[in-house]
């Protein structure tokens, strides 16, 4: 029973993933493809957009968003936001 009870929750999972796989990723402004394989995160986000402004995964690895001045011109194109990337 218990190797029964296994093997549909691995196909449970298998359907989960391949799910997720084949998802797309709707960030601020564009769509990615969604990564075969994601890690627990713990984030500090703005409830008006997608992205993070801090975060830690369940590795340890630790990262925040800063905003930089520059005088090179925005892209006219939409593209990842830094808070994307920090997610």
């Amino acid at each position: 029973m218990t190797s029964v009870a296994f093997l549909l929750l691995d196909k449970v999972h298998a359907i989960v993933l391949l799910f997720l796989f084949l998802l797309s990723l709707q960030c601020t402004y564009i769509e990615i493809e969604q990564v075969p394989k994601t890690h627990a995160v713990v984030l500090s986000r703005p409830s008006w957009l997608w992205g993070a402004e801090m975060g830690a995964n369940e590795h340890g690895v630790c990262v925040a968003n800063e905003a930089i001045v520059t005088r090179e011109p925005a892209s006219e194109s939409e593209a990842l936001l830094g808070m994307d990337l920090v997610r």
